[in-house]
């Protein structure tokens, strides 16, 4: 019988100021509205009172912030992509003209620190709206990409995780989204002209 050794030695991990500060705010954005045991109220729950996405006088940051909540406690991965893409949207998208194109490239020049890894992500992304578009509108999912839909699901996650970082360390994105589509829009095409964040 084979036994395997488990090693009883200790790794230290580094944390910094600004990991902590990022967690906190993360911990803030998305606990929005819990009371001090962590219940969610029922004027704050999905699918009642005002923080539904669908009323308009919902800011773009909660609506991102809803969507990543949908996304997270959804278990099937096509619905998961494509909620992933209505989360993406809310804070990468001004308009409906072009929007796979539009969304995919601004989530590459926000998230990407360079050529290439700007390109992997855009292709990414335009892959996971793709699925969104068969899943969402009853055509059946290519056959080469059901067994893929797992490891896409977990790549579409990770995307969100960074773009939920980026969110808590970018005041000047959430300013934009708070002012609304034009305000974000011209921080996108500035993030664009300068060839990333």
């Amino acid at each position: 019988m084979f036994v395997k050794r488990i090693s009883t030695e200790r790794t230290s991990t580094k944390v910094s100021r600004a990991h902590l500060e990022g967690a906190k705010c993360l911990f803030r954005f998305f606990s929005k509205g819990v009371s001090e045991d962590y219940i969610l109220p029922e004027s704050a729950h999905a699918l009642g009172g005002e923080k539904t996405p669908s009323i308009p006088t919902v800011d773009l940051g909660s609506r991102f912030a809803a969507f990543l909540s949908y996304t997270r406690r959804t278990p099937d991965p096509a619905m998961r992509i494509a909620l992933t893409c209505s989360a993406l949207e809310s804070i990468f998208s001004t308009g409906s003209s072009e929007l796979t194109h539009r969304v995919s490239e601004r989530v590459a020049f926000m998230l990407g620190d360079n050529p290439s890894s700007r390109k992997s992500i855009y292709n990414l992304v335009k892959k996971l709206y793709s699925i969104r578009s068969a899943f969402l509108h009853g055509d059946s999912i290519k056959k080469a990409d059901v067994p893929n839909l797992i490891v896409l699901t977990k790549q579409a996650d990770h995307i969100l995780r960074k773009v939920a970082n980026v969110w808590c360390e970018n005041e000047q994105l959430r300013k934009a989204a708070m002012l609304g589509q034009n305000a974000l829009d011209e921080f996108h095409s500035e993030i664009l002209f300068r060839g990333g964040r």
